[in-house]
């Protein structure tokens, strides 16, 4: 998996060690990184079943978050063990009616794991991870640190369902030639943000902030 900050996330499967570097020169990659820094993360799947990453087995679940475990790991418990306890805690956190999808992803990176939510509603996912969170400490795995980031597939993007009242905010680095008018009266964003939005100009990191 590899991904920009607030702009793209793509899924790039390989079998083999040698796919790894190769996946990672596409041109399609290499454009991104004219608009922010790139990052990967090199994942592996802990069970025998499909994975949720691919388009084909998430159908009607156009949104996707991925977190990032660093798990304490009891001393008393060996690694299959483990990835079991791990694998039953999001089973359990998992319910039918909440048309959410979830699956534990091995990380070779400085985390242990990934956790995989597929679903059509923020609100669900993110009670998800709350209930599974909740489930790791009741059996006795802690969390060192978390990171997660989210997602939408734009091809299923008619499936996302949200409350109306729903806002979003995106805040953007600019060049100096580029002012709060440029993005007060465009049509790609009312189109994207079809309720309204507003256009602030902050302090610090970051130039503007939409609010939509």
């Amino acid at each position: 998996m590899t991904w920009t900050n607030f702009d793209c996330m793509d899924v790039l499967p390989v079998s083999g060690f040698q796919g790894f570097s190769r996946s990672l020169e596409s041109e399609a990659l290499k454009e991104w990184e004219k608009y922010d820094s790139r990052q990967k993360l090199f994942l592996y799947l802990v069970s025998a079943e499909q994975g949720l990453l691919s388009p084909e087995n998430a159908e009607g679940l156009p949104l996707i978050m991925l977190t990032v475990l660093d798990l304490e790991k009891p001393p008393h418990i060996d690694t299959a063990s483990y990835n079991e306890i791990l694998c039953q805690c999001l089973e359990a956190s998992l319910k039918p009616e909440e048309h959410v999808k979830g699956q534990l992803y091995g990380c070779l990176s400085i985390y242990d794991y990934a956790l995989v939510l597929r679903g059509n509603s923020y609100a669900a996912l993110e009670h998800m991870l709350a209930v599974y969170r909740r489930s790791l400490i009741n059996a006795g795995i802690y969390f060192r640190k978390t990171y997660t980031i989210s997602g939408l597939n734009l091809e299923q993007r008619h499936a996302w369902k949200e409350p109306s009242d729903l806002r979003v905010s995106v805040r953007l680095s600019c060049s100096s030639q580029i002012t709060i008018e440029h993005f007060q009266n465009d049509d790609r964003i009312r189109e994207a943000l079809k309720e309204g939005y507003e256009v602030f100009s902050v302090l610090g990191k970051y130039d503007y902030d939409i609010v939509g």
